[in-house]
């Protein structure tokens, strides 16, 4: 398995959070949550959201990923969405 760099994993990173921070890529709405990063959230923290990554990291950048590396993306992501919203 190909180790991904820091580099491309601050893409990944990056790219998860302008989709998951745009409103009209989520299938419920923003007013059903008491704040914006409840909502922003929502998807990251669904049971499936470790397969999202792996088929994104797949299908976006032709890589394969370890849960270990799908794991700090989704870490780093959720540490990013709080950060800034």
């Amino acid at each position: 398995m190909k180790n991904i760099t820091e580099q491309l994993k601050e893409t990944i990173v990056e790219e998860l959070y302008d989709i998951e921070t745009n409103e009209g890529c989520h299938e419920d709405y923003i007013e059903d949550y008491e704040t914006e990063v409840d909502f922003y959230l929502s998807n990251v923290s669904s049971d499936t959201y470790e397969v999202y990554v792996k088929e994104y990291c797949s299908n976006e950048h032709d890589i394969s990923i370890s849960n270990e590396q799908t794991f700090e993306i989704i870490d780093d992501l959720i540490d990013k969405i709080k950060d800034n919203n």
